[in-house]
């Protein structure tokens, strides 16, 4: 008795099927893998928030940026990089920053996350694509009355960049001028005040520094893609956008950065319900 064996046609049908059932799994396991690299962004955002207002609680200030482009080789990387600045409020260095002034004292800054100075791990400078997370603030609230003498309350006066008294955490008052424009909505801008902001650049990585070993190079976002370069142009204007990407339907101009940020009252806030009033009674900041 003779076995009937598979005709081509068959074999290609069986071959088809197979291949159908791989590519479908191969994309089931991207997808995970970048839902697993989105929720450890995610994670690590989390952890370094609270780092943030721990520091707050224990210094009266926040810390500057640490450097972008050193090693991990170098004794500062991940430390916050400050300049002395004589008499005045001290400023972060500019080195490797991204920095953009306004008034006479007052200066955003861009770096990296100074995960040494916070207290944390090496992968915490990192977001889930092994891109350094971008964390700005700006001058008065890395400043606090040990680093500049002249800092004071300032109850109800207005805050004057061009005036030291002002350049400290306790004497700014929440009105920060970040602008923050939500990417459904382009034509609408919204105004908050945040003490700090955190930026992964998410999946296509534009504009972020690499963490590779040889290196460090920033991953220019793509010339059309105007809301990648806002986030990382080094001045007060951001995009939000929630995570949109899809493993399936990503583009090369796909916008996908992430953005965390924390209003000054909020932080305040936060600070002394977690250290037991640490930001009024040791640094006298207020809620103002």
């Amino acid at each position: 008795m003779k076995q009937k064996g598979f005709t081509l046609v068959e074999l290609s049908i069986v071959l088809i099927i197979v291949s159908i059932l791989i590519s479908g799994g191969a994309a089931l396991s991207l997808s995970q893998i970048e839902k697993y690299k989105y929720d450890t962004t995610l994670a690590r955002l989390d952890i370094i928030e609270n780092a943030l207002t721990q520091f707050l609680s224990l210094n009266g200030r926040l810390p500057c940026p640490a450097d972008n482009v050193i090693p991990s080789s170098n004794s500062l990387y991940g430390f916050e990089q400050i300049t002395s600045s004589g008499a005045g409020p001290q400023s972060c260095s500019a080195a490797n920053l991204l920095t953009k002034t306004s008034g006479t004292y007052e200066v955003a800054y861009g770096g990296a996350v100074p995960f040494k100075t916070l207290g944390l791990s090496n992968d915490f400078m990192l977001d889930g694509w092994n891109n350094k997370i971008l964390y700005t603030t700006i001058r008065s609230l890395v400043n606090n009355q040990i680093t500049n003498s002249s800092c004071v309350t300032a109850n109800n006066a207005q805050n004057s960049d061009s005036s030291p008294f002002y350049i400290c955490f306790r004497g700014k008052k929440s009105n920060i001028i970040y602008t923050f424009r939500y990417i459904s909505t382009p034509s609408v801008v919204t105004i908050i005040d945040a003490a700090y902001t955190l930026v992964s650049a998410g999946a296509n990585g534009f504009g972020a520094y690499s963490n590779s070993v040889s290196s460090s190079a920033i991953k220019n976002p793509n010339s059309a893609s105007i809301n990648e370069i806002e986030n990382f142009d080094g001045n007060y204007g951001f995009v939000l956008s929630g995570y949109q990407k899809s493993a399936s339907t990503y583009t090369l101009n796909q916008f996908d950065d992430i953005v965390r940020f924390k209003a000054r009252n909020l932080l305040v806030y936060d600070c002394n319900k977690e250290y037991n009033l640490a930001c009024t009674n040791t640094w006298g900041i207020d809620l103002r």
